[in-house]
């Protein structure tokens, strides 16, 4: 079970980083800024070291960036601006839905497409 303040890892491993799909509806422009990938030279907040936070998609969940560690972060629950409270995470969902469809160790087996992105929620926010 993941909960704020856990050290996570960037999952699932073939899901590709994207930026939050909404910036307009996020809390303030503090994080606005901060999911921002700073430099067009970097794929990833991860390669960024400019870059404080990170979205995933697929869990719709924010968290601060570790740096020196392979594509780790710690999920946040609120905005460290505007204390604005941040989605809850959908990670345990994500795992609990796939093990439904038979799927127990989904990092290590090709588990649908519609899994490595947002779809899988039934919507893309």
């Amino acid at each position: 079970m993941s909960r704020v303040g856990d050290v996570v890892l960037w999952m699932p491993f073939a899901a590709p980083w994207r930026p939050h799909p909404a910036p307009q509806q996020l809390c303030c422009d503090a994080m606005r800024g901060a999911l921002e990938v700073a430099s067009e030279r970097h794929a990833t907040p991860f390669d960024c070291g400019a870059t404080p936070l990170v979205y995933n998609a697929v869990f719709d969940e924010i968290g601060l960036v570790l740096r020196g560690e392979d594509a780790q972060y710690i999920v946040i629950g609120h905005c460290p601006w505007c204390a604005a409270r941040l989605p809850e995470s959908r990670r345990d969902a994500w795992f609990d839905t796939l093990e439904g469809l038979g799927f127990l160790d989904p990092n290590h087996q090709d588990v649908p497409d519609d899994f490595l992105g947002p779809e899988w929620r039934g919507s893309t926010s």
